[in-house]
């Protein structure tokens, strides 16, 4: 592929490789990438498979708290706990299927490989299933393992997408830094490096500041890098990404308010649609957007 859809802009100097597409995986390299993608697939799902029935467990001991407000619904503890479970087991299925169809039909083009495995860890890690294991060393040491990982792809993902060619230049300085800081929560669990399994303020505005940074990669790429057939390609995903993120801070911030509303009947309705909505809305608009560009836009 000679063209990869790029004008010529003033600021273009700064990227160097622009005029080199990536190429398809072929050889050794192929078979030992797509093993690669199977591994992590096959341990991160492991791993969530692992932590749902605990998972359950918690939620029927949380749901204990419930009890009164449940009673007045006429509802038993099993609902809350399947209404917190369930949301979590969705989102991960529907991210695999999708991650499984792009391995499947370009298993040979890196970038889409990488899309799909990222895809793959964002579901698993998402949800707050996998925190339960977080008593458990030598699997708590894998999740962070998967979760660093997942991050790491997922900010990564912000300065490739759609070629695999890093926009900004400097980005490649700021994905390393990224990669050493995510790859070492595994090594070193209770270092203070580490995210805690229950994140506080703090953290979540930090890795939102990260992923803001990354959707300014994204803006510069779009308005100074893509030509007009190029941006046409990319403008739903782009316009996900952007709606994605905005509705994280918005439902972080509606999770910071759950404090100061008052006990009892509306604090636990309130829960209830909180979760639901903050569950499936963000990763479903980021799917949506990508399922836009994959079929209407030919993305790859």
């Amino acid at each position: 592929m000679a063209n990869i859809g790029y004008r010529e802009k003033p600021f273009q100097s700064i990227v160097g490789v622009l005029s080199a597409a990536h190429k398809p995986l072929h050889g050794q390299r192929l078979a030992l990438v797509r093993a690669g993608w199977i591994v992590l697939a096959v341990l991160s799902l492991s791993l969530f498979i692992v932590a749902v029935p605990q998972r359950f467990t918690d939620l029927l001991q949380a749901g204990v708290d419930y009890a009164a407000a449940l009673s007045i619904l006429d509802l038993p503890i099993t609902f809350y706990a399947l209404y917190f479970l369930l949301p979590d087991v969705v989102t991960v299925i529907v991210f695999t299927l999708v991650a499984a169809v792009l391995f499947w039909q370009k298993s040979n083009d890196g970038m889409v490989l990488f899309v799909s495995i990222t895809v793959l860890l964002l579901g698993v890690t998402f949800p707050p299933t996998l925190d339960v294991l977080s008593d458990q060393p030598w699997l708590w040491r894998l999740v962070l393992f998967i979760q660093g990982l997942g991050t790491m792809m997922s900010l990564t993902f912000f300065f490739v997408f759609p070629n695999g060619v890093f926009v900004p230049a400097f980005s490649r300085v700021v994905t390393g830094v990224i990669m050493a800081w995510t790859l070492s929560w595994g090594l070193f669990p209770n270092a203070w490096i580490t995210p805690p399994a229950e994140s506080g303020l703090g953290t979540e505005l930090f890795m939102l500041g990260l992923y803001v940074m990354g959707l300014g990669a994204q803006f510069y790429r779009y308005f100074y890098i893509s030509d007009e057939e190029n941006q046409q390609r990319t403008r739903w995903l782009v316009l996900g990404l952007t709606v994605t993120l905005i509705s994280w801070a918005f439902f972080s911030i509606l999770g910071w308010m759950t404090p100061w509303l008052p006990s009892g009947l509306p604090r636990s309705i309130y829960g209830l649609i909180y979760h639901i909505a903050s569950s499936y809305f963000p990763p479903l608009v980021l799917l949506l957007a990508m399922g836009i560009s994959i079929l209407r836009y030919r993305l790859w």
